[in-house]
């Protein structure tokens, strides 16, 4: 029999059927036509992808694919329900800030003083969320010559 004979032959089977009323939905995406099934569910869901922040919030997805009942991909989610792609949030926490200096003080004392001291803070900014604390001393001390 001629291929282009048998498909018209084929379909017109099942539009016989679907104006008879033989071909119904069982459930969702379930189409049963004849001895022959074929229907569509849900594959399994991909892996998360990589977070697209290291810190401070940032999101990651995931998808399936609507897969016919003989196995195959289905274009599209047409007779699944439900989501095909999901995100979510991830790495919410703060990120690390390193400590920063502060500007000097003024030199304690009056010019002629025989010892003169300045401070300065790690404040600028402060460290936070397990950032590092500034390196070097918060106290500088001089010493004059004068008496």
């Amino acid at each position: 029999m001629d291929r282009k004979v048998l498909i018209v032959l084929l379909l017109a089977g099942i539009i016989g059927c679907i104006a008879a009323g033989k071909y119904k939905y069982s459930h969702p995406g379930a189409h049963h036509g004849g001895n022959r099934k074929s229907y569509q569910k849900w594959g399994s869901w991909s892996s998360w992808s990589r977070c697209s922040r290291t810190c401070g919030g940032g999101t990651q997805s995931r998808s399936r694919r609507c897969i016919t009942g003989y196995g195959y991909p289905h274009g599209g989610s047409r007779g699944c329900y439900g989501r095909s792609y999901e995100t979510r949030r991830c790495n919410t926490g703060c990120c690390p800030v390193d400590g920063g200096w502060s500007y000097w003080s003024n030199w304690s004392g009056r010019h002629h003083s025989r010892v003169q001291t300045r401070t300065r803070t790690c404040s600028r900014p402060h460290p936070r969320c397990g950032g590092r604390y500034c390196r070097g001393p918060t106290k500088q001390t001089r010493y004059s010559g004068y008496y």
